[in-house]
């Protein structure tokens, strides 16, 4: 993970303390997958002259999911968050994708929504406001980003690092030693 020409192979959800099946394409995973925004999330990229740069594993992940990722430093507050809103991460305006695409939404019966499956193209309003970054720390092994998605009541956390202090973090129900 340290040379210059990272390839992501795939990805693997958790849930319900059990891995669920890789996924190749990490597109290709629902937007109200935890593990998808959370790769969309918790990361400290920038852009700098148009280009992002940062971690080079983060900006792996970031490219493999074909987000959208807006700084806004300096633009008080925004109406949509009534706070300040420094970085904003999106699925790409104007694409939209059929049942169990990158932007299919899960219903409550973990199938796809209706109106994608009857082949209607969905386009997502989602967006995620990164409000702080706390960068990755080597005494403590990981990194946090607090976040909030528009419209959401709450704040989330999404954190990433060494497996056994991301762990030590968990409820142990949640996770397997």
């Amino acid at each position: 993970m340290t040379e210059g020409n990272l390839d992501l192979a795939g990805v693997c959800e958790s849930k319900g303390g059990r891995f669920q099946e890789s996924v190749s394409d990490p597109k290709q995973l629902p937007l109200d997958s935890l593990f998808l925004q959370a790769m969309a999330s918790c990361h400290s990229l920038i852009k700098l002259k148009g280009e992002l740069t940062g971690n080079p594993l983060d900006v792996k992940l970031f490219e493999a999911i074909r987000w959208d990722l807006k700084e806004q430093h300096n633009m008080g507050v925004n109406p949509d968050y009534g706070l300040a809103t420094p970085t904003l991460v999106s699925p790409p305006k104007g694409q939209g994708a059929a049942a169990g695409g990158p932007l299919g939404h899960r219903s409550s019966n973990g199938g796809s929504a209706s109106a994608a499956a009857a082949g209607a193209a969905k386009t997502s309003n989602l967006e995620i406001a990164l409000l702080k970054t706390y960068p990755f720390d080597s005494a403590v092994q990981r990194m946090t980003v607090v976040a909030k998605r528009k419209g959401a009541p709450n704040f989330e956390v999404f954190v990433k690092g060494a497996p056994e202090k991301v762990a030590s973090l968990c409820k142990p129900e949640t996770s397997k030693s």
